[in-house]
């Protein structure tokens, strides 16, 4: 598994903290920051007896996520994060996975109460902007419009900060959602008047976009397992101490902010510190 890695180190716990970076969008600006955002996350990992692992991309080649125009890691964004996840259950005995993004980092160092089964972060008042590619997506799959409907939570789920199970989710649902997103692709990919048809992207401009209805992001299968198991996490993290996802929201109470959307201040944060 060394390949897949640009770091690890090992406390022979049973929880790992994943993390990934992968050579998409801000990649060389990213990578200068590695040893910081490896010192930050393994310190939280370190004080709570985890595990710590950084993938890196080749854990994109080791599943296949590129065909001919059409680079997964980025059109799918994110999907690299839960073949890392399922990469590392399939070739250990952990009892879950707490993954959080590389753009991200810890302001305390405290004790991790460790969910008795998949616990995710909830983004209040945030629009389903993806629902479009979810709504087809649950109708291929045989989903009803009424189990579409009533299964559906009354708040996204960001993937930043999330601690997964090993009964959440299988390989096999990875490979269709991306070899659906495949298709999707090449079908549209003569309008570029959608998200999936832009490939190489910039993220951080994802809110200048006016029509950004087919967008396959790992949130899409997020939201699709909960809605197929009815999956009502036993228990959701705080955002005012996890998962906080700008620097203006902090309180005293937070202990982790993912800068989601904002990357200058990733590049603040960690230049100050």
């Amino acid at each position: 598994m060394e390949k897949f890695l640009h770091y690890k180190n090992i406390n022979n716990g049973n929880i790992a903290v994943v993390s990934i970076l992968h050579h998409g969008h801000l990649y060389n600006k990213y990578i200068d920051y590695i040893d910081k955002v490896i010192q930050n996350h393994k310190t939280f990992a370190d004080v709570n007896g985890f595990d710590y692992f950084l993938f890196n991309s080749e854990i994109n080649n080791e599943y296949n996520l590129y065909d001919k125009d059409f680079n997964g890691p980025d059109i799918c964004l994110g999907m690299s994060k839960w073949y890392a996840v399922n990469h590392l259950f399939k070739n250990s005995d952990y009892q879950g996975i707490l993954f959080v993004d590389y753009d991200s980092c810890f302001l305390k160092f405290e004790n991790f109460k460790v969910p008795q089964s998949t616990c995710l972060s909830p983004v209040y008042g945030t629009p389903y902007y993806d629902a479009v590619l979810l709504l087809y997506y649950c109708l291929a799959k045989g989903i009803t419009y009424k189990t579409f409907v009533n299964n559906t939570r009354a708040h996204k789920y960001n993937s930043g900060f999330m601690f997964i199970n090993r009964d959440f989710f299988r390989e096999p649902e990875l490979d269709d959602y991306v070899e659906f997103s495949k298709q999707v692709f090449y079908d549209v990919n003569n309008n570029t008047d959608t998200w999936i048809s832009q490939g190489n992207f910039d993220y951080t401009s994802i809110m200048n976009h006016t029509n950004i209805t087919l967008t396959p992001f790992d949130e899409v299968f997020l939201m699709y397992n909960i809605i197929k198991n009815n999956h009502e996490p036993i228990d959701i993290f705080d955002t005012e101490i996890y998962n906080v996802n700008n620097m203006n929201m902090v309180t005293d109470q937070t202990q982790h902010i993912h800068f989601c959307t904002d990357k200058l201040q990733f590049f603040d944060y960690y230049d100050k510190h």
